[in-house]
């Protein structure tokens, strides 16, 4: 049987030890939570502990995934995804930029959208009145153009949308390109119309006209697993 023997340690040689000192990791009150109300994410590194993603524990729920190419950044992604919706019934809206998350959603049972053959009608009413959905398109066109820059323009374009709306139930960004073009050649001319025609019918020409496409509503792409397929598009 062997006996204990005393050393004489330097403060720094025992401090190095950390025998004394918890580990850098949360509390665990923080990290576990009821399973079935939070998605489990993993074990911390040190202790073990497992760790449950819990919206209400947390100040801001937002997360961000860093990591080298092969680090398991997708993997993770795909897996916090389907317990979210198993747990949660969360929804998940999917900008996929490489065309890499494609099959996992349609294996998934989710929808995918090719966007540049498929497409989202931009202007899909969605349940909303048209003067409602005119504005958030406008937001939308100040977002994918410099329309933001050109006030006049954008009431002129507003009001092409709504001229739209009241032509058809579920009008596209080509009718109100049509209205601005017959527009542009009234006289007086006011280039102004040409130039709103000019900038909606670029958007088009650049998105293969997906903006404008009836595969599906706005709605469709707000619910469930739904991944927008964007790598095919030409600009």
């Amino acid at each position: 049987m062997s006996s204990l023997v005393l050393q004489r340690l330097l403060s720094g040689q025992l401090a190095a030890r950390n025998i004394l000192i918890r580990p850098p990791e949360p509390d665990s009150a923080l990290l576990l939570s009821n399973p079935a109300s939070s998605v489990y994410i993993g074990k911390t590194l040190l202790m073990g502990v497992p760790y449950f993603w819990d919206p209400k524990k947390l100040v801001n729920p937002h997360l961000c995934v860093v990591g080298i190419t092969g680090s398991g950044k997708s993997y993770f992604i795909k897996t916090f995804i389907t317990r979210a919706r198993l747990v949660l019934g969360a929804n998940a809206l999917i900008l996929d930029w490489a065309g890499e998350y494609s099959k996992w959603v349609k294996n998934a049972g989710g929808a995918v959208i090719d966007f540049g053959e498929q497409g989202v009608n931009l202007m899909d009413p969605g349940g909303v009145q048209p003067h409602v959905q005119a504005q958030q398109v406008i937001s939308a066109l100040a977002m994918l153009t410099d329309l933001a820059s050109y006030p006049k323009q954008a009431r002129l374009t507003e009001d092409a949308l709504l001229e739209a709306y009241a032509q058809k139930k579920s009008p596209t960004l080509k009718d109100a390109q049509l209205i601005l073009q017959r527009k542009s050649k009234r006289k007086p001319i006011d280039p102004d119309y040409a130039l709103c025609e000019r900038r909606i019918r670029n958007l088009l020409l650049s998105s293969g006209e997906s903006f404008c496409n009836r595969t599906f509503g706005i709605g469709a792409i707000l619910h469930g697993l739904v991944c927008i397929d964007l790598h095919s598009l030409p600009t």
